[in-house]
């Protein structure tokens, strides 16, 4: 399977959250509008057994963002990459002769830098550069998959990266980072 999008979007007034210094001097986080925009870009998703139980899939996005009128022209948007990449290898195996499955999963995730905010007065603090993270399960289903028992690793690489900023600056910059290294179980099951 592979399908494929074209996309163009434009925008009037677009809102984007802007920080403007109030008459006392106090900088205010406002939600205003910011101009015109336009994003286009291609975005293609594919999926393919190539064995019985082995799935692979793909999916990219290619994105070109610009402010076209307003204060910010000449810009691109804020948190948008200009690349992602994603992909999930996944296999399932019948256990013997009992009416289970083990299921093996990695997938994984990239993508290029992002700011986060149209303007900064600290750009380094609301910059994320270009990451990728990679996960993994393991798992036995029912063969129906009516139940789940998996155990899990996300972000195992533990690579750290920036969600979001909140730039008050001089005041205060806050920074949301991502969540570190993760282990879990997980149990499904599906009422019928």
């Amino acid at each position: 399977m592979l399908d494929a999008a074209v996309y163009d979007y434009w925008w009037r007034d677009f809102q984007a959250q802007l920080v403007e210094n109030s008459s006392t001097g106090i900088p205010l986080q406002i939600l205003s509008n910011a101009g015109n925009a336009r994003s286009y870009g291609l975005e293609i998703d594919s999926a393919w057994r190539p064995l019985r139980g082995l799935e692979l899939q793909i999916n990219a996005n290619l994105l070109h963002t610009l402010i076209t009128s307003g204060p910010f022209a000449g810009e691109g948007l804020s948190n948008a990459p200009k690349a992602t990449l994603g992909a999930v290898v996944r296999y399932e195996l019948p256990l013997g002769a009992w009416p289970l499955k083990l299921q093996l999963q990695v997938d994984g995730r990239a993508q290029s830098g992002v700011r986060f905010r149209l303007t900064q007065a600290v750009p380094a603090l609301g910059y994320q550069s270009g990451f990728g993270i990679l996960n993994a399960r393991i798992g036995v289903a029912s063969l129906e998959d009516i139940w789940t028992v998996s155990i899990w690793g996300r972000n195992l690489a533990d690579k750290r990266y920036l969600v979001d900023v909140f730039d008050q600056s001089p005041i205060n910059v806050l920074q949301i980072w991502n969540v570190p290294r993760t282990f879990g179980v997980s149990v499904e099951y599906q009422l019928q």
